[in-house]
């Protein structure tokens, strides 16, 4: 009985190729959806047992419609480096890999993509589309993406007039306001950390320093309550604020004849900068006036509503 289970397992095997089955490697470097990457960037993958080579797909087109020419069949080594010239700068890539081996090909690997590197001018129109896709998918409003837009068009213009310097300017203003955005829970910690390191990359490009932006606290600020914006408004506004130390902080809303219409912030904050939107849908046309105290201090400015 035994012999006759081992002779069906035996059997069994060989009939479905399970002893000499061509595993897919896995792909590592440069990892999905990664940008800004090197024109002589270095693919790796996981080695495969009984690899006798690797076959490397890579086009500009997810489909694979078109492959670029001169990508063959590898010696088994898991990785492969692009020489200069080869690949083009600012264009999106995708690329698989298969093994041959003594059972034949594999299938192709899972696909990955990776952006090469552009221009600083290049670069710094890619975060802009960046922005607008965050206020197409409402994870940034409308008015904070045309005011973090605008600081990378400003940017843009200096790059075109070959003034590296004031264009670093600009996008350490745009970092700031990307600080700003998270401390008021605008936006997540993924985001902020995804546009700051992209602008801190167009920094360097640009030949700056890499920007110190780990915490709020780094950032010099005074007690200051900025004028709205829009101003008038209708029916949506922001207020930005800074506060030089923590504290509790509060911050109201005044009709002309002294009474409050509404609490925009009544809470304990960190030393920093933030943005508060108010929506006065509810609300009707006039001159309203905000408050911010905080530690002492005490500021007010003048709004207008206009419906």
């Amino acid at each position: 009985m035994k012999k006759t289970l081992l002779l069906l397992l035996f059997l069994f095997i060989n009939i479905t190729g399970i002893n000499s089955q061509t595993f897919s490697p896995i792909l590592v470097d440069p990892p999905i959806n990664t940008d800004m990457v090197e024109l002589n960037v270095t693919l790796d993958w996981t080695d495969v047992a009984g690899a006798q080579y690797y076959d490397i797909e890579i086009s500009v087109y997810p489909d694979f419609n078109e492959l670029l020419s001169y990508i063959l069949p590898q010696p088994s080594v898991s990785n492969f480096t692009f020489p200069n010239g080869v690949l083009s700068s600012n264009t999106k890539y995708y690329w698989r890999v298969r093994t041959m081996g003594s059972a034949g090909y594999s299938p192709f690997s899972t696909t990955f993509n990776f952006r090469t590197i552009g221009t600083p001018y290049e670069e710094t129109n890619n975060l802009s589309v960046d922005i607008t896709d965050l206020v197409n998918t409402d994870q940034l409003n409308n008015i904070q993406g045309n005011i973090l837009i605008n600081r990378l068009e400003a940017a843009k213009h200096q790059i075109n007039l070959n003034h590296p310097f004031v264009a670093c300017v600009h996008l350490g203003t745009f970092i700031f306001r990307v600080i700003m955005l998270e401390n008021s829970n605008m936006i997540s910690q993924d985001i902020r950390n995804k546009l700051i390191n992209h602008a801190a990359d167009i920094i360097e490009l640009l030949g700056g320093d890499n920007p110190s932006v780990a915490t709020n606290e780094n950032i010099p600020v005074k007690f200051s309550l900025e004028q709205n914006y829009p101003n008038p408004f209708n029916p949506t506004t922001t207020i930005e604020y800074s506060i030089p130390e923590k504290g509790n902080v509060s911050l109201k809303i005044f009709d002309i004849t002294g009474k409050e219409i509404v609490t925009l912030a009544d809470k304990y904050q960190n030393a920093g900068s933030y943005i508060v939107t108010w929506n006065a849908s509810n609300i009707s046309s006039g001159v309203y006036f905000y408050r911010l105290e905080n530690n002492g201090n005490t500021t007010t400015k003048r709004m207008i509503l206009a419906k």
